[in-house]
């Protein structure tokens, strides 16, 4: 999606108006925003290239074709549980931004022990691991970040992407989501097909803490979108209309929810690093048994997956012997696959 500051704060803009559940013509849409009814008919095509499900009437009006529930900071930020809230302080939302890891890296670090979370309506240019694109529909999936202050660097850091996807997925089933699994060592799924994804970045100082964002985009709705995606593993991804059609939780309680289990990890993993929660990657582990390639640097192993170890490697019998591989810059996928 090109970047372009002002077409996007029109999008966003018309979110917010689309969202009254009121239909307009593009005349109607360009005296709400204050733009010609041109401008106001780019805008809108820019939210549809990006995934945006609109209806056009027969009679050349637009409306939503499903309703949705804008992110309200004040909501989210008082469905925390109050520990949570003392750490987080206020959570922000942003009406569009390139990607929310990049924004949350940018702006000035919390204390040490404190954190700081936002969430997008759009997000433009999200990244996934290894430098990918992580595609995200205007108001069809969670956007989210979450800056953490660790005092120091823990030598289970790089498990934290595992203790991460542990702690959605208790979320989640908290709102009655129930089947999520998590491919290692940072996809979430359900049925083989990928449902969310995170990415943690890290930066550390001289004064030996370490600084983390831990980004998550959760599907909601990808409508027309999910077509276009291919996540290598199980084809097209999943979202949570198609998980949970009953019971999809709305996006301010579903995103407080996340906040509240991530900090619980957070706060706890100093002191019992991933061997604590061992046990748990175990129930939700969807690896195990399965015959895989692993694609790194060094090439491809191909193999048969043992679990993990209490450092978070992924174990993999190839060819007799076991062999670790530790999650960094390398990609799992089902034996054959082309891509993830």
């Amino acid at each position: 999606m090109p970047e372009n500051h002002e077409s996007w704060s029109r999008g966003y803009r018309l979110i917010q108006l689309l969202s009254s559940g009121r239909q307009f013509d593009a005349a109607g849409l360009g005296v709400e925003l204050q733009i010609s009814p041109d401008q106001a008919l780019d805008a809108l095509a820019l939210l549809q290239g990006a995934g945006l499900q609109v209806m056009h009437g027969a009679d050349n009006t637009f409306r939503l074709s499903r309703p949705f529930e804008l992110l309200d900071a004040s909501r989210i930020s008082g469905d925390l549980a109050p520990h949570v809230a003392q750490r987080l302080g206020v959570v922000e939302v942003l009406g569009h931004v390139d990607s929310s890891n990049s924004w949350l890296l940018q702006q000035p670090r919390c204390e040490i022990g404190q954190g700081r979370a936002c969430l997008a309506e759009i997000q433009t240019a999200g990244r996934g691991r290894r430098g990918r694109q992580w595609m995200a529909p205007p108001t069809g999936s969670l956007c989210l970040s979450l800056a953490w202050h660790f005092p120091r660097i823990l030598p289970d850091m790089s498990c934290l992407s595992l203790a991460c996807g542990i702690a959605v997925v208790r979320a989640l089933e908290e709102l009655g989501v129930e089947g999520v699994s998590i491919k290692w060592p940072n996809d979430l799924m359900w049925r083989d097909r990928k449902l969310a994804g995170l990415l943690v970045e890290m930066r550390s100082d001289g004064n030996g803490s370490a600084y983390v964002v831990i980004g998550l985009g959760l599907n909601l709705d990808l409508g027309v979108l999910a077509g276009k995606i291919s996540t290598g593993w199980g084809g097209v991804p999943v979202d949570l209309a198609a998980v949970a059609p009953d019971r999809v939780p709305g996006r301010n309680i579903l995103a407080a929810a996340v906040l509240t289990s991530l900090t619980d990890i957070l706060l706890a993993f100093p002191e019992s690093g991933f061997a604590g929660l061992r046990e748990h990657w175990q129930r939700l582990d969807g690896l195990t048994g399965r015959r895989v390639s692993v694609h790194g640097e060094g090439g491809v192993l191909q193999g048969t997956v043992l679990g993990v170890n209490d450092s978070g490697a992924l174990r993999l019998m190839v060819d007799g012997e076991e062999v670790q591989c530790v999650a960094g810059e390398v990609s799992v996928r089902p034996v054959d696959a082309t891509a993830d």
